[in-house]
């Protein structure tokens, strides 16, 4: 099947499927709202497609805030990533970061409910910079990791994992949430001093996180035995992958001469 979705400047950021066959897209754009799903104004959706490709399960409504990506779980609770620059971005009790930092942007992290009605949790994750969610995934436990880029200095990171920014540009960040969203497992920085972006990530069944984007740092952290030891053009996509603990495993970068740019990473 292929159909058009949504109408005036409407785009798909992102999509995942379950295990019925049914699509779920993040959509920035315009979307028609079904009947009992989450409506909370203004333009950003998670929108549910049969597994026919005929009818919309659902479509849910987000407001002030732009989405990246999307994950699921087997019971088909849907966990986005992204970003809004607004403070009335909802978010649930007990959730790590009730409130907007006050930056550019916030990345935002929300988990809504196998029927599309309702946020299990939903949370801010930022500082005073600009940031931005730009990847999501699940362990087995329902750990959700986020990978994206981050303008803030003071970022939130855990002592255990953490690396400093090492430069005034944007730095990849993952962060790794516990299965309520209450929570920092780890949350660490991996990049150099040059302009950093972590665009996607998987997980694997021990919990090792591999993350792929783009960089233009020189010192960028490159692993001994690496495939590609040093920056190759003016941006090169990198690959690494985080142990459990958020430790680095291995790091390469991925490019030619030219401008190159890692979007997307499966297992």
């Amino acid at each position: 099947y292929s159909t058009y979705l949504g109408s005036y400047y409407t785009n798909g950021s992102d999509i995942a499927v379950d295990s019925g066959g049914n699509a779920y897209v993040t959509v920035n754009g315009s979307v028609p709202v079904t009947t009992g799903a989450y409506n909370n104004c203004c333009g950003t959706y998670l929108v549910k497609l049969n597994a026919t490709g005929t009818a919309l399960v659902y479509s849910s409504q987000f407001p002030y805030s732009s989405f990246a990506a999307v994950a699921l779980d087997a019971s088909g609770n849907a966990y986005i990533a992204g970003s809004t620059s607004n403070s009335s971005y909802p978010t649930t009790a007990g959730v790590f970061q009730p409130s907007f930092a006050g930056g550019s942007n916030d990345a935002i992290v929300t988990k809504l409910n196998a029927s599309g009605t309702a946020l299990v949790y939903s949370t801010y994750l930022g500082a005073n910079g600009g940031d931005q969610g730009l990847g999501v995934a699940l362990d087995t436990s329902g750990n959700v990791y986020v990978t994206g880029s981050a303008g803030s200095l003071d970022f939130p990171v855990t002592t255990e994992a953490a690396k400093s920014p090492t430069g005034p540009y944007t730095q990849t960040f993952v962060t790794k949430f516990n299965a309520s969203g209450t929570g920092l497992l780890y949350s660490t920085f991996v990049g150099g001093s040059g302009n950093d972006i972590g665009r996607s990530i998987a997980i694997d069944s021990v919990g090792s996180a591999y993350v792929t984007g783009q960089t233009n740092s020189v010192d960028f952290p490159i692993t001994g035995s690496a495939l590609q030891k040093t920056l190759g053009g003016a941006y090169d996509a990198f690959l690494y992958k985080l142990s459990s603990i958020g430790s680095l495993v291995y790091s390469t970068y991925l490019g030619g001469t030219g401008n190159d740019d890692g979007r997307g990473i499966a297992l």
